[in-house]
């Protein structure tokens, strides 16, 4: 089996394809240690800049907000995260 070549824009270019404030936003996000309440306080974070980010583009091109959907996301990581 040959092993097939990463397109240019591989894994580790994603970054590429963002503002520089979007990477600045990502960058400032806590790199979490090996420990669970770690893990989840990165992801709660993490969470909070993508609803806020999201919701700025959505409204920026006067899209709908998927509500139905982020309210499924939510009951979810409640059940299953206590959050």
């Amino acid at each position: 089996m040959l092993a097939r070549q990463l397109p240019p824009m591989g894994v580790r270019q994603w970054s590429a394809r963002l503002s520089p404030a979007q990477r600045d936003c990502c960058g400032g996000l806590a790199v979490p240690q090996a420990e669970a309440g770690s893990v989840l306080a990165a992801m709660q974070a993490a969470r909070t800049v993508f609803r806020r980010e999201a919701r700025a583009i959505m409204t920026a091109r006067q899209a709908p907000w998927p509500a139905a959907l982020e309210e499924a996301v939510l009951r979810y990581q409640a059940a299953e995260l206590g959050w």
